[in-house]
C-alpha cells in the first residue's frame, strides 16, 4: 500500500512504547521515532494473520527493559519495514531486532526488509528448533538486507526454513555491545540436529575478517559442546565470500563474488518504509472517485476487547471512503481506521461494504449519503454515527433524515459550527462530532452532571507509587470526579498538584492513588509517561 501520508508515533525523552498486532489485524505505514535520549518502543505481534507492513524505526535504539524491536510468533507477515539504526556504535549493553518465543508453532515470513547494527543477534529464532520444548515454527526471509549485526545476522535452526534473495555483509561497524567480543555470524543454528534444514538460496554473502572490526563468518553449524549435532545449513545458488564452520555447512553451486547492494524494493530509511514507496508504481493508479459536495456522516463500527472477530455489513447510497487515521480512539484505548480486513463494493448506484474487526479496535469510514442496510453479528459491537451510539435501525433513519445540504444541517445542529471553531486543530475528522457533545462542551465543569458526562476514565497510580504525567484529549468535555478518585497512604507530594484542563483536554500528575473523570463524547488521544494504569468505562 502507497500511502502519501502515514502515521508517526513519537517517544518521548525516557519512556517506552509497545504496540500489539494480534489476529488479523494489520499494523501499516507507520514511523516509530525513538530519537529522543532514551526512548524505545516494541511491537509485539501474537495470533494468526497478523501483518506488519510499511513501518519504520527512526533513531537508534535506547537501553530499555525491551529486548528488541518485534517479539512475534504465529502466523504473520513483515513486509517492507525499516529497522536499520540499530543501537549505537559506542552501547555497552545488548539488543536484538526480531525475537521469536521458542514456543512458536507457526510461520512468520519477512519480505523486503531492512535490518542493521543491532548488537545480540539481529534475528533470535533457533529456540523453536530445541528438541525438548521448542514449538518447530518458522520465520522466512526473502529479499532482506542485513548489515553489521553482532552474534549472528539470523539465528534460525527449524527444518523448513528458507532464506532467499537476501543480502548479508558487514561494512566494519559491529556493536560489541553487551557481548564480551565481537563475533558477527551471518547464519547460525545453535540448536536442532543435521535432520533439520535450513535452506540458502540465491543468497550474497560477504561476511569475514576483511569486512569486520572483530570475528566474522559467513554459515556456522556444526556439533555443539552442550547441544550436540546442529541444524544443517544447505547453501544452494549463491556467492559467498567468508570463512564456514562446522560439519554441517553444504554448499550446491555457490561461488564466491556476492554482490553487495540493498534488494531492490527494500526501504533504506524509516519515512521511506513508513511511506511504502519501495512499492513498484509502474501499475496505473485508479482515478480518484469525484465525491459529492457534502459533509460525509463518519460511521465507526468498533469492537469490545474481549472478542477477537466481530462482523459488520452496510450498504449506501453514495461513495464511502476508508479513512486510515483514526478519528479518535475506542473505549479500549485504541485506534479506529479501516485498513484492512474490509471490502468495498459498487454495485449500479449502491456501495455495499463488509469487515470485520476485534480485539477493541474499531473501522472507521466516511459516508458520502445516506446508509440503507445495517447489520452487524453481534449486540456487543458499537456502532457511531457522528459521535453518537446507535443501533442499525437508527443509523438508517438518521443517515436518511439527515442527508441534507450543508446549510439546513447548520440550521438543524446551530452549536456544532460554535464547537468546530473552538476546537478547531487541522484535524477534520474531530469537527464531524455529534451536536449533543457541542452542547456538553460547552457547558461548565461546575454545571455538567452526571448524565452530560455518561463516561469514566481513570489514570490509576495506585499499584506503584511512581510519579506519572498523562494527557487525555475528548471530543467533548472532560471534568474531574471525586467519587473516582483517591490516594494510597496520603499519597505522594505530586498527589497535591491540580490537574489542568482546557477545551477537552486535562494534563496532570498522579502519584501513590487514582485521578478520575467524567467526560463526554470519544477519545481523541491518551499519553501517559510512566506506570500508571488507564481505565475507561463508557455508559
Amino acid at each position: 500500500m502507497l500511502a502519501d501520508d502515514y502515521r508517526t508515533i513519537t517517544v518521548d525523552s525516557g519512556a517506552t512504547r509497545v504496540i500489539r498486532v494480534n489476529s488479523d489485524e494489520t499494523l501499516e505505514n507507520l514511523l516509530v521515532d525513538i530519537s529522543a535520549d532514551g526512548a524505545d518502543a516494541r511491537i509485539v505481534a501474537q495470533g494468526n494473520n497478523w501483518t506488519i507492513r510499511n513501518v519504520g524505526f527512526h533513531g537508534v535504539a535506547s537501553q530499555s527493559s525491551l529486548s528488541n524491536c518485534i517479539a512475534a510468533s504465529g502466523t504473520g507477515t513483515i513486509e517492507r519495514c525499516y529497522f536499520g539504526d540499530g543501537i549505537p556504535l559506542d552501547a555497552s549493553w545488548s539488543k536484538g531486532c526480531i525475537g521469536v518465543s521458542h514456543t512458536h508453532s507457526g510461520e512468520i515470513n519477512v519480505h523486503d526488509t531492512y535490518i542493521s547494527g543491532w548488537e545480540d543477534n539481529a534475528v533470535y529464532a533457533a529456540g523453536a528448533a530445541r528438541d525438548t520444548d521448542g514449538g518447530g515454527g518458522t520465520i522466512n526471509f526473502y529479499n532482506c538486507y542485513f548489515r553489521d549485526n553482532n552474534i549472528s545476522h539470523l539465528r534460525v535452526a527449524t527444518d523448513g526454513t528458507v532464506i532467499e534473495d537476501c543480502v548479508f555483509h558487514n561494512d566494519s561497524e559491529v556493536r560489541q555491545g553487551g557481548s564480551s567480543a565481537i563475533n558477527s555470524r551471518g547464519i547460525y543454528t545453535g540448536y536442532g540436529d543435521p535432520s533439520q534444514t535450513v535452506t540458502v538460496r540465491n543468497c550474497d554473502v560477504d561476511i569475514g575478517s576483511h569486512n569486520t572490526n572483530g570475528a566474522g563468518s559467513a554459515f556456522v553449524s556444526g556439533t555443539h559442546d552442550i547441544q550436540g549435532p546442529l541444524t544443517t545449513i544447505r547453501v544452494q545458488d549463491s556467492e559467498v565470500r567468508g570463512e564456514t564452520h562446522g560439519e554441517y555447512v553444504e554448499y550446491d553451486n555457490v561461488g564466491s563474488d556476492p554482490t553487495i547492494r540493498v534488494p531492490e524494493g527494500v526501504p533504506t530509511d524509516a519515512e521511506t518504509a513508513a511511506t511504502g514507496r519501495p512499492e513498484d508504481t509502474t501499475e496505473e493508479e485508479e482515478p480518484a472517485e469525484n465525491l459529492p459536495e457534502m459533509e460525509p456522516h463518519l460511521l465507526t463500527f468498533i469492537s469490545t476487547d474481549d472478542d477477537d472477530r466481530m462482523e459488520y455489513q452496510f450498504m449506501a447510497d453514495g461513495p464511502v471512503e476508508a479513512l486510515t487515521e483514526s478519528p479518535y480512539m475506542s473505549p479500549s484505548g485504541n485506534d479506529i481506521r479501516a485498513t484492512s480486513n474490509f471490502q468495498i463494493d459498487q454495485e449500479d448506484d449502491d456501495y455495499v461494504i463488509q469487515g470485520h474487526t476485534g480485539n477493541g479496535y474499531g473501522d472507521a469510514f466516511e459516508v458520502y449519503g445516506s446508509v440503507t442496510e445495517a447489520t452487524v453479528d453481534s449486540d456487543e459491537m458499537i456502532i457511531e454515527l457522528d459521535g453518537d451510539r446507535i443501533n442499525e435501525a437508527e443509523l438508517v433513519k438518521r443517515t436518511g433524515d439527515q442527508n441534507v445540504s450543508e446549510s439546513e444541517d447548520d440550521d438543524e445542529r446551530e452549536s456544532t459550527t460554535e464547537r468546530s471553531a473552538d476546537t478547531d486543530d487541522g484535524n477534520e475528522n474531530i469537527t464531524s462530532d455529534s451536536g449533543d457533545d457541542t452542547e456538553q462542551r460547552s457547558s461548565t465543569s461546575t454545571g455538567a452532571n452526571e448524565g452530560d458526562l455518561p463516561n469514566d476514565l481513570i489514570i490509576d497510580g495506585s499499584d506503584n507509587g511512581t510519579v506519572s504525567q498523562y494527557e487525555v484529549s475528548v471530543s467533548g468535555e472532560i471534568v474531574p470526579d471525586e467519587e473516582l478518585s483517591s490516594v494510597v497512604n496520603q499519597g505522594l507530594a505530586w498527589d497535591t498538584l491540580p490537574s489542568t484542563i482546557s477545551d477537552g483536554t486535562v494534563v496532570g500528575v498522579v502519584g501513590h492513588g487514582k485521578d478520575g473523570y467524567r467526560y463526554s463524547g470519544n477519545i481523541i488521544s491518551v499519553e501517559i509517561r510512566g506506570d500508571a494504569g488507564l481505565d475507561i468505562e463508557r455508559s
